[in-house]
């Protein structure tokens, strides 16, 4: 059974979960998006300048990239998960701990999880995503 969750391949599951090797193609998709969600944007607030009647078609084009938009959330949201999750089930060790100036102290496992469990890599590459999904939510306010 145990096989069945492990893998040969050193490495592997890091690629998997952590932001740090994911963070070039969520930065792709998301430079990519903010120029198409900024162009429709100019496009409906030129409708509303010339006071036209927004029509099915820019409706339809308004619904889909807000779609689009939210599922790309939901997905960045889910990898940020995942590796919350796999910081959780796999922390730093106790030689590790103390070395990083750990303390044998009461909430010492919280350390061993959160505090200690990340590299300064995989901190900036959380932030970048998070930021990333913060300024989606703020791009689909302005629709």
């Amino acid at each position: 059974m145990v096989k069945a969750w492990t893998t040969g391949v050193q490495g592997k599951l890091d690629r998997r979960y952590l932001l740090l090797h994911n963070r070039d193609r969520i930065r792709k998709d998301y430079t990519d998006f903010t120029s198409e969600i900024t162009a429709l944007l100019n496009e409906v607030q030129a409708y509303k300048r010339q006071n036209q009647t927004v029509t099915p078609v820019m409706l339809r084009k308004v619904f889909d990239t807000t779609l689009r938009a939210l599922r790309e959330m939901s997905a960045w949201s889910a990898k940020i998960i995942e590796q919350s999750s796999w910081k959780y089930s796999t922390p730093v060790s106790d030689a590790d701990y103390k070395a990083r100036g750990g303390k044998e102290v009461l909430g010492m496992q919280y350390d061993q999880v959160v505090k200690y469990n990340y590299t300064d890599q995989e901190l900036h590459a959380l932030v970048d995503v998070v930021g990333m999904v913060k300024g989606y939510i703020l791009s689909l306010g302005f629709l």
